[in-house]
């Protein structure tokens, strides 16, 4: 198969350069689509809306939604991007036990993704009250998030 491939080296100048060309004509249009589609995400983040349920920007739901997840659902990958956007990374790697209320809490346990839910929940809560939005949105279950399949 390789046997008809012609090294870039063994070609002529000019061929190499046209070659060179088209490929960076093609590389220029797909970075020009893709500031297209970030252009548009930021736009739909940045754009308060009530289609959503709620009057809120697009990356308000987007959090709202993926606070749902991790609380609803426990969902570690929700938790682990939450605690990442929040704490920075890594998040809990070094500790191996966290003090509150004067007692340890193995992280890693239920007890720890669970206490871990309530600070997050609360905090959440309080966010969405400043800002005018019933925390009660949180206790929803996110459309499609396949809790009606797992018999909650």
């Amino acid at each position: 198969m390789t046997e008809n491939l012609i090294s870039l080296l063994d070609r002529p100048k000019d061929e190499r350069k046209e070659i060179a060309r088209s490929g960076g004509i093609a590389s220029g249009k797909t970075r020009r689509e893709n500031a297209d589609v970030v252009r548009i995400l930021k736009k739909l983040l940045e754009t308060r809306s009530k289609d959503y349920g709620i009057d809120a920007t697009g990356a308000e739901v987007i959090a709202v939604r993926l606070f749902q997840l991790a609380i609803n659902e426990n969902s570690l990958p929700a938790i682990k991007e939450i605690l990442d956007r929040v704490y920075g990374r890594p998040h809990l790697s070094i500790e191996t036990t966290i003090a509150e209320d004067k007692r340890e809490i193995p992280v890693g346990t239920g007890a720890f993704y669970e206490h871990i839910n309530n600070l997050a929940k609360a905090k959440a809560a309080e966010m969405l009250e400043a800002r005018g939005i019933d925390p009660g949105i949180l206790d929803d279950e996110p459309e499609g998030s396949g809790a009606e399949h797992q018999g909650k």
